[in-house]
Formats: structure tokens, C-alpha cells, sequence
């Protein structure tokens, strides 16, 4: 298929569409959705600059110079969107000398926004940085506090808006430039910071947090620690999710929409997943994900297929890899070795299933639980609450420092992996079931407890049942600062005291923040 073809079937299939036809080397073509889909066609106009087109709902298109209106291409990628165009002006193009011709472009019912310079402020939760534009909030995604910077509203959320980069004027002494290819706004969207520096991001993330327990959870100067770095900031994800490319290879997600982004190498994989991935040489009609995980203590490697139709895929690998079929619904079929990892975290090794939450980031998984001890201050005797406890990372540590530990998970797959991970304590009960359903109905006390929710933070009802038994020391492990204020709040207001928060770099070159905070009852 021609890429005029595929433009034409583009402006068909959303009217909404935005498209940018830029000057390159090469032809190449990548859908963004609801963004702008680049296409290089060298020399689309005679001007030699970009011609931009903004579909909505009007069909016609006007063009600006005589030499553009005039020239094949413009006349055959016109004809192939299946609209009309109008000749506007009769000037010629000249020489640009920019980013794009600010004139020449074609237009389809409305007007080119305007781009206008901005002197960005202050980092936001979402790792955009923001700035203010005739009293009103920009967001600009892969800026920086302190830059100023050239950019175009994208989303206009009337008392703010979201624009995109266009160029930096100023850069930030705490810019640097990425090392990863598919970095950027049109690539890859697992990574929002490789274009910060290591130490400005540990920084940014200590800041937001601060931020959102002051603005979210009315916390009057909270304390917040400085954040705990990872010791390279590189290859460190222990599991990974792959999405097939249309045409074949596999890839992730794109920072804009639903498209995936075929890459190679991954800069943040753990070397024992870049060598895996490295090796694959797959094909697999029907693959909806693969996933790769990792136990990099233990170097197990393991392959997670998810398929349609729940078909197992037609296997040929010589790899010394587990290989699973997880099942539509939530069951796993074990297809080559084992159908779980080991991975040993803070001196205590854990059996992972391949449907199991674990944390990426093994070393800074030890971190939380060194934390978390510390901050419990356990004497021996106390009974503690391990909500969403998963597979047991904080519960046998707090089997062998309490007397009694009663954990509450709702996966079936990461109970089992659970019961075998405490096989040999007797002083801890596990409870199958969401904390929200379970913890109002157990009659226990708590002297301590702690929390780590998913990213939507701990559920309303889990809460309230929580605060009415009043744990003298909660400990409190977030993947969400704002979800992290807003139970902050809650807790507050009932009578627990905020002491200190440490957040922890789980993921470096994002903007995703692993926090472990300290409440404590009454005092």
C-alpha cells in the first residue's frame, strides 16, 4: 500500500485526525491516534517545508503558494483524502527557513494554531512541566522547569491545556539528551524522563510528592526525604509487555494512542530480558502480548503468551526458558518448564507465578521492605495487618519480627504463591479476597499495619475499616503520590498523624514514584 493510499485511509477512518507531511530522508509512516501522524515524503511540496493538514469536518483545502498549489504531489495526495482544494493567494514559497512553513499548508475548516513561547516553572504530577499563558496552565510534556520554550495547544481542557514541544529556546541546565531511539513524543511511551538528568529527577520526584500531600491532602509541610536513587538508572525492569507490530516484530506502546512502537533494544530491561528478548525470533498468528519476566537473582527467564482463543502457540524454541499460556480467564497453562521465577529480595526468596504482581525493580523491592521494617518498629509480640499482601514480599519478613501476621490478597494465582512463600511459619493467616470485602469483617485488632495498594490507592471501605481499628503505626507503600494524598487526608482527619514519607526511585526515566510513608495513631 502506497503512503498516499494509507493517508487517504487515515483521513476516511478519523475525521478528527492530525497530520504533519514533513521533509525527509525516507518514506516512513506511523499512525498516532488523536496526535499527529508523521509521513515523510521528500519533497511533498515545492517549497521544500511542512505542509500541515488538520482534518475535521470540512472537505475542502486551501493552499497558499502558486508553486505548491501547482505541484503533482499536493494535487495527488489532495485527490487521493478524496476532498477539493481552493487556491488562496497567489504568492511564491521562497525559502522557510523553519521548523515548517508557517503559510503553506493545507487546511481542512479551520485555522493553524499558533505556537507562542512559554517560560516553563514548576514539574507536575504526570512528568510534564508547566507553565502560564495569558492566566491560564500549560502543560508541556518532555520540558523542563526553567525553559523556555516554543510551543502549540493540543488539548484545550478550557482552564488548562496540554501543548506540544515545538522547540526548546532556552534549555535547562538539567537537560540531557536521550540515549534510547524511541524516546519522544512519537515513539516509545514506556519512558517520560530520559531527557532529564538522574539527580534532577530524583529531585522532581521527592517535589511532587510534596506537592501533592500540600495540595491534595492539606498536609501543612510535610516531611519528605529525599529520594532514594537506584544505582544506575538503567536496565533494571524485571518484567516487560510486548505488543505485536502489524506486519510482524513485537514492540510497546506509543506515548500517544493505541499504536505500538516496533523497537530492538530496550536501554531500561534488566540485562536478563534484553538478552531474551534479543533472541526471540517469533511469529505467532493469533498473539495478543508477551510478556517477559525475569528472576534476577535467580536467572530464571520466562515467556507469558496471551493468545486469541486462549490457542496455545505452535512452540519451536530452544531457549532455556519457562514458557505460559495465561488464559482469558486468569488461569495459566504451563507450556515449557516451570510456570513461575524465583527472585530473592532483601534475604528471603519468593516463587513467582506468571499471573502474580511483583515489583520491577528487585534491589529497590528491597528497599520498600527495609523501610517498611524499620518504620514498624516491631518488638515481637504485636499482630499485624499485610494488606494486598500479594505474594508475601512484606509478610515473611513480618512473620519473623510479629506474633501474629494475617495477610488479605484477592489473586487466586498470588495466594498460592503466597502459601508457599510462608510455608514455614506457623503465625501468619491469609485471607482471599478484595481488603475492601475482607477487613470489615474481621473482628481482629491491629497493632501495626501495612498497606500496599495498587495505584488507585486504598478503597474507601478498606479504609474506614482500617481506621476504625486504629493500628498504632500504619506504613503506608504508594505507587501514587495523588492516590497517596487523598488516603493522607482521610487518615489525618481521623486522628493518625503524617510523620515522614521516603519516596523510592522504582522507576527511573519516569515520572512514577514508589513512596513509603509513616502514620501514626494519636499522637
Amino acid at each position: 500500500m502506497s503512503d498516499y493510499t494509507l493517508a487517504r485511509a487515515s483521513l476516511k477512518m478519523k475525521v478528527y485526525a492530525r497530520f504533519w507531511y514533513t521533509q525527509a530522508r525516507g518514506t516512513r509512516y506511523k499512525p498516532i491516534s488523536d496526535q499527529p501522524l508523521r509521513l515523510s515524503i521528500p519533497r511533498l511540496l515545492p517549497c521544500g517545508s511542512v505542509a500541515r493538514v488538520q482534518a475535521f469536518s470540512s472537505l475542502r483545502v486551501n493552499i497558499v503558494h502558486d508553486d505548491c498549489y501547482e505541484s503533482p504531489l499536493t494535487r495527488r495526495l489532495v485527490r487521493m483524502g478524496g476532498v477539493g482544494y481552493n487556491r488562496v493567494s497567489g504568492r511564491r514559497s521562497g525559502q522557510t527557513g523553519f521548523v515548517y512553513c508557517a503559510c503553506c499548508y493545507l487546511q481542512f475548516g479551520t485555522t493553524v494554531m499558533d505556537t507562542f513561547t512559554l517560560q516553563l516553572t514548576t514539574i507536575a504530577h504526570g512528568g510534564a512541566a508547566l507553565g502560564r499563558h495569558e492566566g491560564r496552565v500549560i502543560f508541556v510534556p518532555y520540558t523542563l522547569p526553567g525553559e523556555t520554550t516554543r510551543v502549540e495547544i493540543i488539548e484545550d481542557k478550557g482552564r488548562y491545556a496540554i501543548a506540544r514541544l515545538v522547540e526548546v529556546l532556552e534549555p535547562s541546565h538539567d537537560r540531557v539528551s536521550p540515549p534510547c531511539p524511541y524516546f519522544g513524543p512519537t515513539g516509545c511511551g514506556g519512558c517520560q524522563w530520559q531527557h532529564v538528568g538522574y539527580q534532577a529527577q530524583l529531585r522532581f520526584k521527592a517535589e511532587i510528592v510534596a506537592d501533592q500531600l500540600t495540595r491534595i491532602g492539606k498536609i501543612a509541610a510535610p516531611t519528605v526525604h529525599p529520594t532514594r536513587p537506584d544505582s544506575s538508572g538503567w536496565a533494571y525492569r524485571n518484567h516487560a509487555q510486548l505488543h505485536p507490530v502489524p506486519g510482524g516484530g513485537l514492540g510497546f506502546r506509543a506515548a500517544s494512542g493505541d499504536d505500538v512502537i516496533p523497537i530492538e533494544e530496550c536501554p531500561i530491561l534488566h540485562p536478563l530480558l534484553s538478552d531474551l528478548y534479543a533472541a526471540l525470533d517469533l511469529d505467532f498468528e493469533g498473539l495478543l502480548r508477551l510478556s517477559l519476566r525475569a528472576g534476577t537473582t535467580s536467572g530464571d527467564q520466562m515467556l507469558i503468551f496471551e493468545m486469541e482463543g486462549d490457542l496455545p502457540p505452535a512452540l519451536e524454541i530452544d531457549l532455556p526458558v519457562s514458557c505460559v499460556l495465561l488464559l482469558s480467564n486468569g488461569q495459566h497453562a504451563n507450556l515449557i518448564g516451570h510456570n513461575y521465577i524465583t527472585e530473592t529480595v532483601a534475604g528471603r526468596t519468593y516463587r513467582i507465578s506468571a499471573p502474580s504482581f511483583f515489583q520491577v525493580n528487585t534491589p529497590q523491592a528491597g528497599q520498600l521492605v527495609r523501610l517498611g521494617l524499620d518504620y514498624l518498629d516491631l518488638q515481637g509480640g504485636e499482630t499485624v495487618l499485610d494488606g494486598y499482601c500479594g505474594v508475601g514480599l512484606f509478610t515473611t519478613h513480618l512473620a519473623q519480627r510479629a506474633g501474629l501476621v494475617i495477610g488479605i490478597e484477592s489473586s487466586p494465582a498470588a495466594v498460592t504463591d503466597l502459601l508457599e512463600n510462608i510455608s514455614e511459619f506457623d503465625n501468619v493467616e491469609v485471607v482471599e479476597g478484595p481488603v475492601e470485602a475482607v477487613l470489615p469483617d474481621l473482628d481482629t485488632r491491629f497493632d501495626a499495619a501495612v498497606v500496599d495498594p495498587p495505584r488507585v490507592g486504598v478503597d474507601r471501605f478498606a479504609l474506614d475499616a482500617l481506621i476504625e481499628r486504629r493500628p498504632a503505626r500504619l506504613v503506608y507503600v504508594s505507587c501514587d503520590p495523588a492516590t497517596l494524598a487523598r488516603d493522607a487526608q482521610r487518615l489525618t482527619r481521623s486522628g493518625y498523624r503524617l510523620v515522614k514519607v521516603q519516596p523510592v526511585d522504582m522507576f527511573p526515566q519516569t515520572y512514577h514514584i514508589e513512596s513509603v510513608a509513616l502514620f501514626v495513631w494519636g499522637e
